[in-house]
């Protein structure tokens, strides 16, 4: 006999493990996990059906509309230069206050930058807080994707916060994607059939990371709405309305030094503001996070031409150039945003927007000269991890490493 055994309590078994004479007791719950069920269900089909008026809404806002990537280009909005008011960065509010967004929100995508842009996000709160008097802003800095914390309502409120993100080519970035997450830290090899199969899953990525649904309450399934528009051809009408026109700013990673100017330019900032040292700088290893160890990032790269591995990688460049490329509006997304940097460029003047990037160069070779050496990444040269150190001498794990330095240098 099991005289001490436990009966595991479950949904299922719950109003038999009640005395059978409390008849009301199980009545109660029986109602209640039916109401719960039902709003349940409710709740889920009221998600598809946000998904489905959403891209009849899109469908709609676009009838008539020959959209070209030209068309849904934007000018990101110039804000006058000084005089300095109060209302001059009207996003930065104290850490800890009542607003439900952060002041400054970054959207983190991997293997665009990212940790050095999280530098520059922190860098921003800290210095632009300094000037606001409200000590540091408040703003992000994990990764999370838009559309969970964002919604189109949320951003007309009364005090917005400032949204931005960068994006990268969709073909490198996927490829560092699998370098880093499949190669480097699970041991995958560099096989065609596998890669190539990863590859395909890394569609819509960058767009899926960026999306900003219209309600609240948001999509049910971020993939199915992608997969309605294109379906009914309203890739161009879908991201001008959930991307571009959500966003303050989208920088390119290969244009950043030009990005960082535009938002030089915009947003009022000095050039101090955006100066960090490269989480690249780190000799190799990512940040020590995963498995609580330092891991040596693989680099298609690290391949000789002879070897099995390089042959594989010139086939997965023809897979890039072709399948990689159908049903994947990242590349369009990108396109868009490379047009919108050059309608910005020529609206601000290029001359003005090409002197920044100068000085902006200038300043950071500066630091590098000076702050290079006194920068403690969460991984050593060797590979030894180095927590405790970092965490001095950097904002965020291996973002902003040095930035005491950097301070000292800019002023």
């Amino acid at each position: 006999m099991n005289v001490g055994r436990r009966r595991r309590l479950t949904a299922g078994n719950i109003f038999h493990v009640l005395p059978r004479k409390n008849c009301r007791i199980r009545l109660i719950l029986a109602v209640t996990v039916a109401v719960l069920f039902l709003h349940v269900v409710f709740l889920c089909e009221n998600l598809k059906d946000n998904d489905t008026s959403y891209v009849q809404y899109i469908q709609k806002t676009s009838l008539g509309r020959n959209l070209t990537i030209d068309s849904i280009a934007r000018i990101w909005t110039w804000t006058p230069p000084p005089p300095i008011t109060a209302d001059l960065y009207p996003w930065c509010r104290p850490e800890g206050s009542s607003m439900s967004l952060p002041g400054l929100m970054y959207i983190k995508i991997d293997k665009t930058s990212s940790s050095t842009l999280t530098g520059i996000n922190i860098r921003l709160a800290h210095r632009v807080g300094a000037r606001s008097e409200h000590g540091v802003c408040s703003h992000t800095r994990e990764h999370y994707r838009a559309y969970t914390r964002l919604s189109a309502d949320r951003l007309r409120q009364s005090s917005p916060p400032l949204v931005w993100t960068f994006l990268r080519d969709p073909t490198t970035r996927a490829v560092s994607h699998y370098f880093h997450f499949y190669v480097s830290r699970q041991g995958y090899g560099v096989q065609y059939g596998v890669m190539s199969s990863i590859l395909d899953s890394l569609k819509n990525f960058q767009t899926l990371y960026v999306i900003i649904p219209p309600r609240k309450r948001g999509f049910s399934n971020p993939g199915n709405v992608l997969a309605q528009v294109m379906e009914s051809d309203l890739s161009l009408a879908f991201l001008n309305e959930a991307v571009l026109q959500q966003y303050n700013f989208i920088g390119l990673v290969e244009r950043f030094d030009e990005s960082l100017a535009v938002m030089k330019i915009l947003w009022n900032l000095d050039l101090g503001d955006l100066i960090v040292l490269s989480a690249k700088k780190s000799g190799g290893y990512d940040d020590g996070r995963f498995r609580n160890s330092c891991t040596k990032i693989v680099k298609p790269g690290d391949y000789g031409q002879n070897s099995k591995e390089f042959k594989v990688l010139q086939r997965i460049q023809q897979y890039l150039w072709t399948d990689f490329r159908s049903d994947n509006l990242d590349f369009a997304l990108y396109q868009a945003v490379n047009k919108s940097l050059d309608k910005t460029i020529a609206e601000l003047g290029k001359l003005r927007v090409e002197q920044t990037v100068q000085q902006l160069r200038r300043m950071r070779g500066r630091v590098e000269t000076k702050c290079q050496s006194s920068a403690v990444f969460p991984c050593s040269q060797n590979g030894t991890q180095q927590m405790e150190k970092s965490a001095k001498n950097c904002y965020w794990y291996d973002s902003g490493c040095a930035f005491q330095c950097v301070d000292q240098v800019v002023g």
